[in-house]
């Protein structure tokens, strides 16, 4: 289980399909200081 715990973290992630942008969208709360919600339309 420690072995896992320290070697997980080094290996890399692929990310998913990527969205072509900017994509307009509208704030709807601030979170905190990093973190907001915002309502935008993509398109898939």
């Amino acid at each position: 289980m420690a072995f896992a715990t320290l070697c997980l973290p080094c290996l890399p992630v692929m990310a998913g399909e990527q969205l072509p942008g900017p994509v307009p969208g509208i704030v709807e709360r601030v979170i905190d200081g990093d973190t907001l919600a915002v309502r935008a339309r993509i398109w898939l």
